[in-house]
């Protein structure tokens, strides 16, 4: 899990191809004002989710992770929390689901959850292993947030 702001995104390129192209779509800057929906960058190995939502308590907001793609969730507007733990830490709730590219789980019981707060402006990148619960208000309270999730090709 990478955790830093969009000021940085440079130092990341080097990873990949695919998640330097995802970088380069935040750094271009006008993903979070389009409208709510998918957009390609690169076909299917790297596309923008735009969305627009109101942030909830952590008891309502589900637990994922994905096998082929990686998430780079950049917040545009509003702050949200993202609970992250290993996937070693949880149990399955719902099989592995080719066709959403999600596995869901029941909250952990034994770890307890890395819980990162993103200020607009922020982003997290999430690997495979990293089991996460997206969508979580901050301490100050449910707020209207504009996020865009890049999904890049594993």
């Amino acid at each position: 899990m990478i955790l830093d702001t969009l000021a940085n995104a440079s130092l990341y390129r080097s990873i990949s191809p695919t998640l330097a192209r995802a970088l380069d779509a935040l750094l271009a800057g006008d993903l979070p004002t389009r409208a709510d929906g998918k957009f390609p960058l690169d076909d299917e190995r790297v596309f923008a989710i735009v969305q627009r939502y109101t942030t909830k308590p952590p008891a309502d907001c589900i637990w994922e992770s994905h096998r082929r793609y990686i998430d780079v969730q950049f917040i545009g507007a509003g702050v949200e929390c993202i609970d992250v733990v290993p996937i070693e830490a949880v149990t399955t709730k719902t099989p592995y689901d080719p066709d959403r590219d999600a596995t869901f789980y029941h909250p952990p019981v034994t770890a307890i959850p890395a819980r990162l707060v993103l200020p607009a402006g922020t982003f997290a990148v999430l690997f495979p292993h990293d089991v996460h619960s997206p969508c979580i208000a901050p301490a100050a309270g449910p707020g209207e947030v504009v996020k865009v999730v890049i999904k890049v090709a594993v």
